[in-house]
């Protein structure tokens, strides 16, 4: 991610925005969405409980600079996570 604007977080609550910018600097997968969008994402663990999540940020690419659009978590790890 070349750099971002403004951060628009929903989700992310106790984890904060170090997540987001974790994800949006060293995402473990880019999936893009259409042209100027693409979604930015990475398994995490939760420390608690043990059980996998994924982090995902939405981030609109059509400007100078990266802007995040979005970002959450699911533990929909099969409905998001690309194996191919």
């Amino acid at each position: 991610m070349r750099g971002y604007k403004r951060v628009a977080v929903k989700v992310v609550d106790v984890y904060g925005n170090e997540a987001v910018i974790e994800v949006a600097t060293a995402p473990g997968q880019v999936v893009p969405i259409r042209p100027g969008r693409e979604i930015l994402q990475a398994r995490r663990s939760d420390p608690n409980t043990g059980r996998e999540y994924v982090v995902r940020v939405v981030v609109d690419t059509a400007g100078k600079s990266d802007t995040v659009v979005t970002a959450y978590r699911s533990s929909k790890l099969k409905k998001y996570w690309r194996t191919e």
